[in-house]
């Protein structure tokens, strides 16, 4: 791992950078991984992108303090769970419920080969393998090797904008 902390010469520019991307439409996923001891975790994060199809490899950025960081590193796998639009009331569960209540939808399947909670119906879920991560000030930027892919038959994502949840108008 590799550590990189930087101070903010001006709080303003961290006011700034937070007002601008509120302006950046995000697709809304949900993480879910698997604790060693067998404890499921899922967290919301926004901050998701592919790397690259060869090897095909995504990334993600996920908050030290949030209570899946630690348990991610240690099992090392993950699945990335792309929502749909009419999915929005998953994201607003995972957002105000605690510990194993999140998974309480009957949505949630467990993978045969590997045990990773994923979403029934999501447009996209990604189970991943963490190739490296690197601490950038709060958060962690994982690469993960993409190990198996379920898609849906179209897309239709749930976005994060402006501090809201949003659906793409289709017809335009």
């Amino acid at each position: 791992m590799i550590e990189h902390t930087y101070m903010s010469q001006h709080p303003l520019i961290a006011a700034q950078l937070r007002q601008a991307m509120r302006g950046v439409a995000s697709t809304v996923t949900l993480i879910t991984s698997i604790a060693p001891d067998g404890n499921g975790h899922v967290m919301i994060a926004s901050s998701f992108t592919s790397v690259s199809l060869e090897p095909p490899t995504v990334l993600v950025c996920i908050g030290q303090q949030t209570r899946i960081h630690g348990p991610l590193l240690a099992a090392r796998r993950f699945c990335i769970n792309v929502l749909r639009a009419e999915q929005e009331v998953l994201a607003v569960h995972c957002r105000s419920a605690t510990g194993t209540d999140r998974f309480d939808h009957e949505a949630w399947r467990f993978d045969e080969v590997n045990g990773l909670p994923y979403l029934q119906g999501a447009q996209a879920s990604l189970f991943c393998e963490l190739i490296e991560h690197h601490a950038v000030g709060t958060h962690s930027v994982m690469l993960a090797s993409v190990e198996r892919v379920l898609t849906s038959a179209y897309a239709d994502p749930l976005v994060y904008l402006d501090g809201r949840f949003r659906a793409i108008d289709p017809t335009r």
